[in-house]
């Protein structure tokens, strides 16, 4: 009798034993499974922030004169205020801001003066790249025939008296509505100023009333000093 009881409970002991025992295809699965996760992604390395555009050489390129920013005339006189001028955020309060302006552009020894608009849009962070802004930013230049290109001269002149466009000038409606415009990311400079990051990048910086200064070097003959030179102003933000 004690004898049956011992291998009753050998029995029972080894069957407990077996039970414990993860079956084969299970334990090739949890294998299988440990080895394809994923390993972890290493966040990406944030961008350097660039130096400024060197105006220096664009000025002796084009020939202007070391004289005080108030006595500087056309392109000379942006190069000359926009050495001077401090760091600009690039966002505008309201998501989207819009800036109209007076241009110089050079093309080798072709000089024109064209109306530009600048737009700056906030973005998700999602689209956007390490180390840029929020924002995507666009430069458009007007088309010399455009039907609103008097109004918006005549609404210029009014900025550049400090003063705003009389309500009866449509241009300020007409940039808001504006749409000819191509989205590129932007980047804070070492100084606080915005490098827009077109094939050929442009510089953007705040003087006083909120003006905005350009300066885009950047032409089709590939000479020292072509480019676009812009002073803007405000038109909403």
């Amino acid at each position: 009798m004690v004898r049956s009881l011992v291998a009753l409970v050998s029995f029972a002991a080894l069957t407990a034993a077996c039970s414990d025992q993860p079956a084969p295809g299970a334990q090739a699965s949890a294998s299988a499974s440990a080895s394809a996760a994923p390993a972890p992604t290493a966040p990406a390395a944030p961008r350097a922030l660039p130096d400024d555009l060197p105006l220096e050489p664009l000025r002796e390129a084009l020939a202007c004169p070391k004289v005080e920013p108030d006595k500087a005339k056309g392109l000379c006189r942006v190069l000359t205020l926009a050495g001077t001028c401090k760091a600009w955020s690039g966002l505008a309060q309201s998501g989207e801001g819009r800036y109209l302006g007076r241009a110089y552009t050079v093309a080798g020894p072709k000089r024109e003066e064209r109306l530009v608009i600048v737009r700056t849009r906030t973005v998700p962070l999602v689209e956007v790249g390490p180390g840029e802004l929020n924002a995507k930013l666009a430069i458009s230049l007007v088309p010399k025939d455009d039907p609103q290109a008097g109004n918006a001269e005549r609404a210029i002149k009014a900025y550049e008296r400090f003063d705003v466009p009389p309500k009866a000038n449509p241009a300020v409606a007409w940039v808001k509505a504006y749409e000819s415009f191509e989205d590129v990311p932007a980047m804070r400079t070492t100084t606080g100023k915005v490098l827009v990051l077109d094939a050929e990048h442009a510089m953007l910086c705040e003087g006083d009333n909120q003006r905005l200064f350009l300066v885009h070097p950047a032409g089709p003959t590939g000479k020292k000093g072509d480019g676009v030179y812009a002073e803007l102003w405000p038109v909403s933000w």
